[in-house]
């Protein structure tokens, strides 16, 4: 078992800060400089805080955007599936969008398959040689269920 301290965040630096500044203020501190203030600081410190929440909310507001992207792509693979297992290959030719790979089939696929979801099935199925003397090849293919 380790003993690991969680990582301090920036904002959690930033309010140690400003209990730094109104601490040294109430106890009669004098800064050096005419041009910086304990008021100046104060701002400088919360305009910080609220960049790092304004970077936080895109980054949410990005992930959702993603999330409903993933949750479309995985739909129209579903659609694109029979009672009949098919390959990775095999889904993203018959989705036939250039700008879909086999890893973003893959990924859907393993989510699909999930026992949280559960609405497709992951077999192994035999693939013959594609040329004469070949070896055949043992694939993963999925099919709905139902």
């Amino acid at each position: 078992m380790t003993n690991k301290t969680p990582k301090v965040t920036k904002k959690a630096n930033y309010s140690a800060i400003l209990a730094i500044l109104n601490a040294a203020e109430s106890n009669g501190l004098e800064l050096d400089g005419t041009e910086i203030t304990y008021d100046s600081l104060r701002d400088f410190v919360e305009h910080e805080v609220e960049l790092l929440d304004n970077k936080a909310a895109a980054a949410a507001k990005r992930a959702a955007a993603k999330k409903v992207e993933g949750d479309a792509l995985r739909e129209k693979i579903y659609d694109v599936l029979t009672d009949e297992p098919m390959t990775i290959n095999e889904i993203v030719k018959a989705l036939d969008d250039e700008d879909i790979s086999a890893q973003m089939v893959t990924a859907r696929l393993t989510q699909l398959a999930s026992p949280e979801v559960n609405r497709v099935v992951k077999e192994t199925v035999t693939v013959p040689a594609s040329s004469e003397g070949g070896k055949s090849k043992k694939l993963s293919a999925y099919r709905r269920i139902g």
